[in-house]
């Protein structure tokens, strides 16, 4: 049976995780992920992704990344607002 005492390395990692978690934030207003401009467009997810690059690159749109909770895991994720 494993030791209920954790290692000074696993006592890092969960030190890590929790800053990771920490660090989520709040999607600003007007902003979309890709899954709602697929909807949005009737699109499937990787033509939505060609379409948003050509967006970004004829300043259309404005990318921003944020960390956001995906379950148990902070990940950073792409949003996009339309310039007007």
């Amino acid at each position: 049976m494993a030791s209920p005492v954790k290692s000074e390395a696993q006592r890092l990692l969960d030190r890590i995780y929790k800053i990771q978690q920490d660090s989520r934030e709040r999607v600003a207003p007007n902003f979309y992920n890709t899954r709602h401009w697929a909807k949005e467009w009737g699109k499937s997810l990787s033509r939505t992704r060609d379409y948003l690059k050509i967006a970004v690159k004829n300043k259309l749109m404005e990318p921003r990344y944020f960390m956001v909770a995906d379950g148990n895991t902070a990940r950073k994720c792409a949003y996009f607002k339309l310039i007007k």
